[in-house]
């Protein structure tokens, strides 16, 4: 029993490290196109790549019951987003390519349920430190080895990609490995696990990827905060809670008197990070997408089927603000897809995520369960400010990523619903 266990877990780690997309970077020469394109969802490479990766799926048929009693117990919402998602095929612009990654989805849904339901939380998080570390180590090696390959030459001059296919993949594969690294880290209390949390903070650093390095530090000092605000008492977190009020009453009437040395700070930093005003000209995409999303506001144009270049919807985008493979914008993304309804519901279940995540962490920062759900939760909310991750169905894309939401997803709901993970708020 405990090899067949041991087997299976190693499926899933070669499962997880597939579905980063590595197989794009050994079988393309040129990926600097492929890293946020729609298109690359059609190359032989990633229908390959997800035939392996979604094998382990099969292993549902020993608990179809159970899967269908978490679906209508603990999955309503899901449920409704997996029915909604096929529903837009009937208006879609493009039904065809609808069904097909509305069918991912659906997968991706199944697979996130295989891992909460057939294995423990220990299990799935040694199995995500194992897959990222070989990553991540295998990225630096190639870095040092095979600079040519694993560095991105114009318009990304220096930047590391390692064995992915794009350094913003790195970057982001590296800020979610952060969290990890750092749950296992106070799991087992091993320097192992905080040698990968340095070597995690090294691969973002090395991939120039000003995204995800806002990101962990956000992630970081958010959960510092929590932490903070949980050991105090309450008369201190109320002392507090009021002079942080004050500063930034303070800062918003400094602001508003001197406005213009806000604007010469923000523009400086930006040209730190590497960007313009416009975000690399994201607030212009932003403005006409936001238009034609009211438009189409209760149906969207139907999953996945908007950004077709000059064939689709996005046409008019491309005319207007040059041929942007998406919106760059996880949340605008979803509106575009399938209309305010959809996007209702992937609200609820990220901000269910979040809301149960920071108060268990809030209530005990000490347990490495709580920090791996707060801290993913965070990492859901705000890739998705500048990335279209969320029900994302490719393997450049993002499938990964809606995996592991669905299994932390249901995990939280056992929280809240104290069952099996109700130990999670009081063991550390």
């Amino acid at each position: 029993m405990k090899r067949t266990r041991k087997f299976e877990l190693g499926w899933h780690a070669v499962s997880f490290i597939l579905l980063t997309g590595v197989l794009v970077s050994f079988t393309h020469a040129d990926t600097s196109n492929i890293a946020d394109s729609n298109i690359a969802e059609g190359l032989s490479v990633n229908r390959m790549t997800l035939a392996i990766a979604f094998s382990p799926v099969v292993l549902l048929v020993f608990h179809l019951i159970k899967t269908i009693n978490i679906f209508l117990k603990r999955g309503k919402i899901l449920l409704l987003l997996l029915v909604w998602v096929m529903m837009s095929s009937i208006w879609s612009a493009n039904s065809q390519i609808t069904i097909l990654r509305g069918f991912v989805i659906c997968l991706g849904t199944l697979y996130g349920m295989l891992l909460y339901i057939r294995y423990g939380f220990d299990d799935i998080l040694k199995v995500m430190g194992v897959s990222f570390g070989i990553i991540l180590i295998s990225s630096l090696l190639a870095v040092m080895l095979f600079p040519n390959w694993s560095i991105m030459e114009y318009p990304h001059q220096g930047a590391w990609k390692g064995i992915l296919f794009h350094k913003n993949a790195l970057g982001r594969y590296s800020a979610l490995s952060f969290v990890v690294f750092w749950s296992l880290y106070r799991r087992y209390l091993s320097k192992q696990w905080l040698f990968f949390v340095l070597i995690s903070l090294l691969a973002i650093v090395g991939s120039k990827s000003a995204t995800s390095l806002i990101l962990v530090v956000c992630i970081f000092f958010m959960l510092k905060f929590l932490e903070f605000f949980g050991t105090r008492t309450a008369s201190s977190r109320l002392i507090l809670g009021a002079n942080i009020i004050a500063v930034m009453y303070m800062l918003f009437v400094f602001v508003w008197l001197k406005n213009e040395y806000l604007h010469h700070f923000v523009e400086n930093f930006l040209k730190v990070l590497g960007k313009d005003p416009t975000l690399t000209g994201r607030l212009v995409i932003w403005r006409l997408l936001i238009n034609m999303g009211v438009d189409k506001i209760w149906t969207g144009y139907g999953f996945g089927a908007f950004w077709q270049g000059y064939q689709g919807p996005s046409a008019v985008i491309w005319q207007l603000a040059g041929p942007w493979p998406n919106a760059h914008n996880g949340y605008l993304e979803i509106l575009l897809s399938i209309g305010i309804f959809g996007f209702i519901m992937s609200i609820v279940l990220l901000f269910e995520l979040l809301y149960w995540g920071m108060r268990m962490y809030y209530r005990n920062p000490l347990c490495y369960k709580n920090l791996f759900l707060c801290g993913c939760g965070i990492y859901f909310v705000l890739s998705n400010l500048s990335g279209s991750f969320f029900l994302s169905s490719g393997v450049t894309t993002g499938i990964f990523y809606w995996i592991l939401f669905v299994f932390n997803y249901l995990v939280v709901k056992d929280l809240r619903r104290g069952e099996k993970w109700v130990k999670m708020a009081t063991k550390p």
